[in-house]
């Protein structure tokens, strides 16, 4: 387990720790820096025969937007334990693989000009034990890292000091962009140094001739010496561990002389073994070094706050490692320092006091040889993104003599901004008056305690009551201020109001919320505690008071604004009296969590990255989301977190610091849509155009792969991969079941189906012949053709308009009943409404006879002669249908016969003498029956016959 933690810590500390160091490449970066600084009380005592003490409290302020960044070439010193301890649990192997990953990382990002280094240490630093020195070429000098972190192995005690210096000495000279990565699982336990002492030294020896009795001859002297202290673990008969502490030096003979063996009175050892670190810490300052602090382990195994106050003095903090926190811890880390960053420098030049003031001990500030005492901070933007944040701290100082004290052009702020260029801002003069009487005063302190969790792992449990998001501030309040012993009285009356950072709020009813200035203040009345003074003492000699806050939201790097602390002191009942009490250096991180099935989770950082987390597996990230991202989330603190649903499947709505909202999908969703129309269509619709669909919900995280699935009319298709902007077209008529589903990232993997049904309808209809033309009792084929062919419904409603003219008969076919127009309807059923209209000609071919007559009244023929009927004959109309002559009788056919031959009528003469013939047409359809009559005269051959004059036929 040690080593997934260790391994998952240092890799992404590593790859986070390289603040940039930016100069931007393009765009216009207006961030920037302000400041202002106060007293913490205008008027002190100056108390007899010691300093008076106030602080300067800054407040910075930083705000803009870096634009862009482009990283600068950096070196870096890897400094890695291999203390003893290491070897507890498996550490070493877990740090081994850790850096090995980080290595791999670097191979991908390095600069040729980046410049890597290995420092392993323990009791002591030895170049022959796995030390590296880069060779010009990054790459290859990563992989020969790997190999000498590959063969290390763990020994003996922890030396802090030794390393540090040996780092400092390696970037002088180097890149601008320089760190420390320190890694470390104890507490510092030796150190050595060359130190001016005066002592006994051993300058001869004296014994009896047979050589017993021998005494030493000591010669005291002033040399420099190599003077070792170190802190051993011992244990009690109940097998208690503690510290013993040995101090040693050896002189110039190699002589060692024992300072110290196995004392229980180990503080003073420690003390000076810390203050030699520190001061290696302070050069690293002098040379603008980042030192990044990796505690791993637990509070029993390592001080946090000493590793704290190590990092503190470059501008950057510790990191504790926890079992459960890792991932969230390295994931903030690397958000937090790749961005862009300002490193600015608090300068206060005491010179113009000549002496009379200088720094307090306590402080992370430095007081140079030259009498200016210098801070760094360091300050973090986030790329296209407004920041607005302020952070407040405070300088201690002491002052020698009463006389007021004017701070003028000498407290200036120092940057190079985002654009390389130096700024160099002076603060406006203040003043404070030491007295030698005034109102006693609080030198307060605030120290931030956690509850539960870390404070740099606080965690809002979302529809849970615990307190993993709660810590205390513990407030210390050390009376100061007494003008001599002659003076009593006393300070009451104690409230201390404490401004509350967006995102913190109070956690004890007990406590009241107050606005002032605009910004929420958390008020502690101290009811029941005072201090009195008298005789030079105050009794009691300090006072406490708590606060209970907690996280509302997801923050990281936060740090709690100085409070006020408002008192009266009973010598001055009328004036009443406040004073700060300097923040905190300590930071504060939190998420929002919110808990699933499975002992999944799903948190919300600061940067509104949301990470889904396995709690059965120590905390592993099994996802996360990214920023910039296509799927709506946004770069804003979480502040809670729901399920969309109760089965916990769909996906989470996010609400952030500023209310607004998103939704984060652990399934995909789609949109169907007509082509034509562009109507957007519901699950189950019936469509007549062709649909697209693409999708409309994103599932979040890295890796994520869509793919969908059709079914068309029972007929199944395998998954296809499509992007999250494609959009595919269905255009052919049937129904279909479109699946989509997603892998990868927060992806539950199951799949989105929806029906949709596509009704290709008619989109024109044509008929041949066009018109239709037919006689009267025939009948006629026609066609009809539909466009587009493979149309769904190809139903037609098919009839004659005026069925007295027209009939339809099966196969498509007219038949003629009557002359006369009429139309052929032919209509679609399919919805799409189109009719075609054709037009129906019925023609009737039957001519009536109206009449017929003989083309002479009266005709002569030979006796013995014939005439041919038809040519006698006057048909109206010539045309006429039915022209037969049916019947033609003679009124004496002993004179006049009438005579069929085959089809055809003939008059004949038979006797001298006349005869009416009468000839009938065949009866027509209306029931008539033409009819014409002529007289026929029979004579003789030399009577010349003669057919009759024309028109005196008779009808």
């Amino acid at each position: 387990m040690a080593k997934k933690i260790l391994l998952s810590l240092l890799t992404a500390l590593i790859i986070c720790s390289l603040s940039v160091e930016s100069s931007m490449a393009s765009g216009l970066n207006d961030a920037k820096l302000n400041f202002t600084v106060q007293p913490s009380q205008n008027i002190i005592v100056k108390p007899a025969g010691k300093p008076a003490a106030a602080n300067l409290d800054f407040r910075v302020k930083q705000s803009g937007t870096a634009s862009d960044s482009n990283r600068e070439p950096m070196d870096v010193v890897f400094i890695m334990d291999i203390s003893g301890s290491m070897n507890d649990a498996g550490k070493l192997d877990s740090a081994k693989t850790a850096m090995k990953n980080a290595l791999d990382h670097f191979l991908e990002t390095a600069n040729s000009k980046d410049r890597y280094y290995l420092i392993p240490f323990n009791k002591k630093i030895s170049e022959q034990e796995g030390f590296f020195y880069p060779t010009g070429n990054a790459l290859n000098d990563l992989g020969m890292i790997k190999e000498k972190v590959r063969t290390l192995s763990a020994i003996n005690g922890t030396n802090y000091k030794d390393p540090i210096k040996k780092a400092e000495e390696l970037l002088k000279g180097g890149n601008t962009n320089n760190n420390i990565i320190f890694l470390t699982d104890g507490v510092p336990t030796f150190s050595e140094s060359v130190k001016k002492r005066t002592f006994n030294k051993v300058v001869d020896e004296e014994c009896s001739w047979w050589g017993l009795n021998c005494r030493y001859i000591y010669k005291s002297v002033t040399e420099n010496v190599t003077y070792t202290e170190e802190l051993l673990t011992a244990r009690d008969w109940y097998g208690n561990s503690y510290f013993v502490a040995d101090e040693y030096f050896k002189d110039n003979n190699n002589r060692t002389y024992s300072v110290k063996n196995n004392s229980k009175d180990y503080l003073p050892t420690q003390s000076s073994i810390r203050s030699s670190i520190l001061e290696e810490v302070k050069k690293l300052v002098t040379n603008n070094i980042k030192l990044f602090s990796i505690g791993f382990g637990t509070d029993k195994d390592i001080d946090m706050n000493f590793l704290n106050e190590m990092s503190n003095y470059t501008g950057e903090t510790a990191i504790q490692a926890g079992t459960g926190n890792i991932g969230d811890i390295l994931e903030r880390i690397s958000s937090s320092v790749l961005k862009p960053s300002i490193t600015a420098e608090i300068q206060i030049d005491l010179n113009p006091f000549n002496g009379k003031v200088s720094l307090a001990e306590g402080s992370n500030a430095i007081q140079t040889e030259d009498n200016i005492i210098t801070k760094q901070v360091n300050f973090k933007y986030d790329v296209g993104k407004e920041t607005i944040s302020e952070l407040d701290f405070s300088i201690p100082l002491n002052f020698a003599e009463e006389g007021k004290y004017l701070f003028k052009d000498n407290i200036k702020l120092t940057y190079k901004d985002l654009n390389n260029k130096e700024q160099i801002l002076v603060h406006p003069e203040l003043q404070i008056e030491v007295k030698d009487d005034a109102p006693a005063s609080f030198k307060g302190t605030m120290q931030l305690e956690k509850v539960q969790n870390n404070l740099r792992d606080l965690v809002k449990e979302m529809n849970s009551n615990t307190k993993l998001n709660h810590f205390n501030i513990k407030y210390h309040l050390e009376p100061i201020g007494i003008p001599d012993s002659r003076v009593e009285g006393s300070l009451k009356n104690i409230v201390i109001k404490q401004p509350l950072p967006e995102g913190i709020l109070i956690a004890d009813p007990s406590v009241k919320e107050e606005m002032i200035n605009g910004q929420r203040h958390a008020v502690l009345i101290l009811a029941n505690q005072q201090t009195s003074y008298k005789n030079g003492a105050f009794t009691p000699d300090h006072l406490s008071a708590k606060i209970a806050l907690k996280a509302d939201r997801a923050f990281y790097g936060l740090t709690m604004p100085r409070a006020q602390v408002f008192y009266t002191d009973s010598r001055f009942p009328d004036k009443p009296q406040s004073t700060s009490i300097a923040a905190s250096s300590q930071v504060l991180d939190a998420k929002v969590r919110l808990y699933s099935f499975n002992n999944i989770a799903y948190d919300g950082d600061a940067s509104g990255i949301i990470s889904k987390i396995d709690l059965n597996n120590n905390g592993k990230k099994l996802t996360q989301t990214e920023f910039p991202n296509n799927y709506g989330l946004k770069n804003k603190p979480v502040k809670n977190l729901y399920f969309l649903t109760e089965t916990q499947a769909s996906g989470l709505k996010i609400e952030y610091s500023d209310d607004s909202i998103a939704m984060l999908y652990f399934e995909p969703d789609f949109e169907m849509k007509g082509q034509v129309t562009g109507k957007i269509l519901s699950d189950r619709d019936v469509v007549y155009d062709p649909i697209t669909f693409n999708l409309t919900k994103l599932v979040a995280g890295k890796d994520i792969n869509y793919y969908y699935k059709i079914e068309k009319d029972g007929v199944n298709e395998d998954w296809k991969p499509f992007a999250a902007t494609d959009s595919v077209l269905l255009d052919a008529p049937g129904t279909y079941i479109i699946k989509v589903k997603a892998t990868g990232g927060f992806a539950f993997g199951n799949d989105i189906s929806k029906r949709i049904t596509i009704i290709k309808r008619i989109e024109s209809i044509s008929v041949a012949p066009d018109p239709i033309e037919l006689d009267v009792e025939k009948s006629i084929s026609f066609n009809v053709e539909i466009s587009p062919a493979d149309a769904s419904n190809k139903e037609l409603e098919v009839f004659i308009e005026d069925t007295s003219i027209a009939a339809l008969t099966d196969n498509y076919s007219v038949f003629g009943k009557s002359a006369g127009e009429t139309y052929l309807i032919v209509r679609t059923k399919d919805g799409s409404d189109i009719e075609k209209k054709i037009k129906v000609i019925v023609t009737d071919p039957y001519i009536a006879l109206d009449e017929i007559k003989f083309n002479k009244a009266v005709y002569k023929i030979a006796r013995g002669n014939r005439l041919a009927l038809k040519e006698l004959l006057i048909f109206n109309p010539l045309n006429a249908t039915d022209q037969e002559i049916v019947e033609v009788l003679s009124e004496m056919p002993d004179k006049v016969r009438a005579i069929k031959r085959g089809t055809e009528w003939y008059i004949e003469g038979v006797e001298i003498g006349y005869a009416k013939v009468t000839a009938a047409a065949e009866k027509q359809k209306d029931g008539k029956q033409p009819k014409a009559s002529a007289l026929f005269e029979v004579v003789n051959d030399d009577d010349q016959p003669d057919d009759g004059p024309a028109g005196e036929g008779k009808w």
